[in-house]
């Protein structure tokens, strides 16, 4: 339980990571061969840029015996903040094959975006839109990486998809704007 709520505070709370951190240590006091909290505090201590805690605490989890799909994630995350970004992408390609859903569909289309391919990124997205067509997440990101390929009526009709999901999410109303900026529909952008 804490380090679920340890996993929340990292990623759903943007990045708080020093609660994160607190709910992570408690849970191994409590438990110190929970094996998903060592990898969340490897993705809390990769996204702090502390490789060395990071990796440690990956061959901890990986003792702790960690289910393959949350170890090949907790390495994307380190190789991603703390290491290679074409080892992050094969990583989540990894995870993609372990667990096909649109969440890693969605991890590995960031991970290619952020390298500038944006093209196979939005693959990605589209595909985890097909995985799960109820994830508002998917059609965000597959908008995002239009607009970022210039194809703005496509990425505007891609984000009203997960707007229609009453999804207020931070990154469809900030691509929204983009998307409206960039077509010079400034008053649009502001609202």
């Amino acid at each position: 339980e804490k380090s679920g709520l340890g996993f929340f505070c990292l990623k759903e709370t943007r990045y708080d990571t020093k609660r994160a951190l607190a709910e992570l240590r408690q849970a191994l006091r409590l438990d110190p061969d929970c094996a998903l909290a060592h990898v969340y505090l490897a993705i809390a201590s990769a996204c702090l840029r502390d490789a060395g805690a990071a990796r440690k605490a990956v061959d901890a989890a990986r003792r702790c015996g960690a289910q393959p799909e949350d170890l090949a994630m907790a390495e994307a995350y380190v190789e991603l903040d703390t290491g290679s970004l074409s080892s992050a992408i094969e990583r989540f390609r990894s995870l993609v094959e372990l667990e096909r859903d649109s969440t890693s569909m969605i991890l590995l289309s960031q991970a290619l975006s952020q390298n500038g391919e944006n093209g196979e990124a939005l693959d990605w997205a589209r595909k985890a839109c097909v995985a799960d067509p109820e994830d508002f997440r998917a059609p965000v990101y597959a908008g995002v990486y239009l607009a970022y390929l210039g194809r703005f009526e496509e990425a505007r009709r891609e984000l009203t998809k997960s707007a229609a999901m009453d999804a207020d999410y931070p990154l469809l109303h900030h691509t929204l704007a983009f998307v409206a900026r960039e077509e010079g529909e400034t008053a649009a952008a502001e609202r």
